[in-house]
């Protein structure tokens, strides 16, 4: 038909809508108004989507070829049923989201996600594509644990206004990220093994924050966050971070040889050490405070500079070499297993 807008269902709709075939609406903008909408195969097409959902059957998840989308889900009747995926397979506009404290989960593929002046209201919230435009323009209210990550995995990801990286988040974004509320903001794909760079001084005070990513090599600006866990698959050299953190747990197992493990760790203040395993490669920590442990330390070589405060390994660590250690600033104790 010649019309420009399509609009399927009632308001306040709140049977299940099933897609048994790919819907081809392409240009139109379109209103599906139903209760549940749970298909991951055949994609709806349109030029921009609405979605407004009562589901109480399930989580919803939809497959998309559209520009823009605008969703509701809290006509569902409790979290699970606000939930909703959105598997897109172009460059995405989100609008107005709000899944109420459903975990949203949008996948724009390797393409862009670009946001507008909206608030996206989450539980849990999940965003996938080659990058995030614009993310500063958008209000997150975000309940639960924010992700975003780049889709491919040896995608190279960039914080920081001067930054490099495919995946980019400048300061004003990540400023939007830190305000959103969210429990805990994880960065990069759980097996990423792209370079992360930095370019600047990364604001994330009292958040709990994971890095994904390949190297970190970044020994002029500093990483400010509550607790930091590192995750680091690095093919092309050693690790280095600044960091002003209160814990930190590593993982840098994964990389490929034993000089990209290893990992040299600048805290400004006094730390926590969680779990810590580089494997084959080495760990060296400076700090500006005393070091303490909660998690097993599994490592190559340990060197150790601490000038101003006392440092305490007391976990069953497995340390194959013990470096240089500088602890002027106070007693230095170290447990080992035999």
């Amino acid at each position: 038909s010649g019309a420009t807008s399509i609009t399927i269902g009632a308001s306040n709709g709140t049977g299940v809508l099933d897609i048994g075939a790919p819907v081809d609406l392409a240009a139109k903008t379109v209103t599906l108004n139903s209760g549940q909408i749970n298909e991951s195969g055949d994609a709806i097409s349109a030029g921009s989507l609405t979605l407004n959902l009562a589901s109480s059957t399930g989580a919803n998840a939809v497959k998309t070829t559209v520009d823009s989308l605008t969703a509701n889900t809290t006509g569902g009747t409790d979290a699970v049923n606000k939930g909703i995926s959105v598997d897109e397979t172009n460059a995405l506009t989100l609008n107005t989201i709000n899944a109420g404290t459903g975990a949203v989960d949008i996948d724009a593929d390797d393409n862009a996600i670009t946001f507008t002046a909206n608030t996206i209201t989450s539980g849990d919230l999940t965003l996938t594509g080659s990058t995030l435009t614009d993310l500063d323009l958008a209000t997150l209210a975000t309940s639960g644990a924010l992700v975003a990550k780049p889709k491919v995995t040896s995608s190279t990801i960039g914080l920081g206004d001067t930054s490099t990286g495919t995946f980019n988040l400048v300061n004003n974004e990540i400023a939007k990220v830190k305000s959103s509320g969210a429990t805990s903001i994880t960065i990069g794909a759980s097996n990423g093994t792209g370079v992360l760079d930095m370019g600047s001084d990364i604001d994330l005070a009292t958040k709990s924050l994971t890095i994904n990513s390949g190297r970190i090599n970044e020994a002029v600006d500093t990483l400010t966050a509550g607790s930091l866990a590192l995750n680091l698959r690095s093919s092309t050299g050693s690790n280095a971070l600044k960091t002003n953190i209160n814990t930190l747990t590593v993982d840098t197992s994964n990389g490929t040889a034993a000089l990209d493990k290893s990992i040299n760790i600048n805290e400004l203040d006094s730390i926590n050490l969680g779990a810590v395993n580089t494997g084959t490669g080495n760990f060296l920590i400076t700090s500006g405070g005393d070091i303490t442990q909660t998690g097993v330390m599994t490592v190559a070589a340990l060197n150790i500079t601490n000038a101003s405060g006392a440092t305490t390994l007391t976990q069953n660590n497995a340390v194959s070499n013990l470096g240089a250690v500088d602890s002027t600033g106070g007693n230095f104790t170290l447990n080992n297993k035999q």
